[in-house]
């Protein structure tokens, strides 16, 4: 495949919107951040989702070869599969070509809810995305954005409220089966910049977009997270971060149980309950109010406060009644009273609690950490 100079096309302050594929390569104009390939729907592709959606469970990852063909074997076999891995190459093959790159990243998600439903930039180069099935990427103008209210600086608001979009601004959406270019932060000059994106909401049905990223010989794709997209090499990270983790913190346990004894463990028990405490009410609890409302915004937001605090106060019980259960004092032996008594008591008594603590708190690390080898690096940043 050849790429020469591209056509005309139809230009904003920083998109590129044709409906010839000559038309994407005005990504590299340094005033552009992202060109659009506007192309027709192919309805055997869109019929064989729509009959064979579950299938594909939450998407697939692959890393191509040029010229390389998709292994879509999990799928029923017919024309609109073998429709689909065409595609799903030729667009491969042109962005290999388009950045000189030896590999292609795929990432195919089957999205049942808006996986970035906050306007952000990618820590890419640049990132080819495509949707075959439901709402396309919405994108915003540069110059209806104010770039110093994106991430974390937007305090959690919404995106209509944060201050990040400005008076008069238009939300625009690329078009299901067109074939857009976004570039990213980390293009070579554009520091500072980047096309401002969301994931749409979904809508009637999952959406399913595919992203691709190039590599080259060294490089690990931000989408690729399996060698062999069975998963193993996933698995295995996982596995290693986990006790990694583990093994980290019981050496910082024992490090400080040594070196400080008795004499400082209450005040770093106080210490830890209100960091604790801090990061549950300034961070965790604004944030699960602001999912709750992007997951049923028909609610009113009192409803979803009495939801959340009913949930935190019943995990408050819940812990105190573990607590007082393994404080319960019996009647102590005979022959054993003072202090020896009351320290061995206390130590019988609060063991069972901790490592019911323990095991809660592991478990959920494990959680965390699995859930963070599943999403894209550049939304770590």
């Amino acid at each position: 495949m050849t790429i020469n100079v591209p056509r005309p096309s139809a230009l904003t302050s920083c998109a590129s919107i044709d409906g010839d594929a000559l038309g994407l390569t005005r990504i590299f104009d340094p005033d552009i951040q992202i060109s659009q390939w506007r192309r027709p729907v192919d309805t055997l592709i869109t019929r064989r989702l729509e009959a064979h959606l579950g299938v594909l469970g939450s998407g697939f990852r692959q890393t191509l070869s040029p010229g390389q063909t998709p292994d879509l074997h999990h799928w029923p076999a017919g024309p609109g599969r073998e429709a689909l891995a065409d595609d799903l190459r030729l667009l491969a093959d042109m962005l290999g070509e388009l950045l000189d790159a030896p590999a292609i990243g795929l990432r195919m998600e089957i999205v049942r809810r808006a996986m970035c439903p906050r306007l952000h930039v990618d820590r890419v180069g640049v990132r080819m995305l495509c949707t075959y099935r439901g709402l396309g990427t919405e994108w915003v103008e540069d110059a209806s954005v104010d770039r110093r209210f994106l991430g974390a600086a937007s305090g959690g608001r919404p995106d209509e409220v944060s201050g990040l979009l400005r008076p008069g601004h238009r939300i625009e959406s690329v078009p299901l089966f067109a074939v857009a270019l976004l570039k990213g932060s980390l293009w070579q000059g554009n520091g500072g910049r980047g096309i401002v994106h969301r994931s749409p909401a979904v809508g009637e049905g999952p959406r399913a977009p595919v992203a691709r990223d190039a590599g080259w010989p060294g490089w690990r794709c931000p989408v690729w997270r399996s060698i062999d997209g069975t998963g193993v090499s996933r698995l295995l990270a996982i596995l290693a971060a986990t006790l990694a983790g583990g093994l980290l913190s019981v050496c910082l346990a024992a490090l400080v149980s040594v070196r400080l004894g008795e004499r400082m463990s209450h005040q770093l028990l106080a210490f830890a309950a209100g960091v604790m405490l801090s990061a549950a009410c300034l961070d965790i609890l604004p944030e699960a109010l602001e999912g709750f409302a992007g997951i049923a915004p028909a609610e009113p937001p009192a409803f979803h406060a009495r939801q959340l605090f009913i949930t935190l106060l019943a995990g408050i019980l819940m812990f105190f009644g573990l607590e007082r259960l393994a404080l319960w004092r019996h009647a102590h032996p005979g022959g054993v009273h003072g202090d020896e008594w009351q320290r061995d008591e206390r130590a019988r008594s609060v063991a069972p609690l901790i490592l019911i603590g323990d095991a809660f708190h592991n478990f959920v690390d494990g959680v965390l950490i699995a859930a963070a080898f599943q999403v894209p690096d550049d939304l770590m940043w």
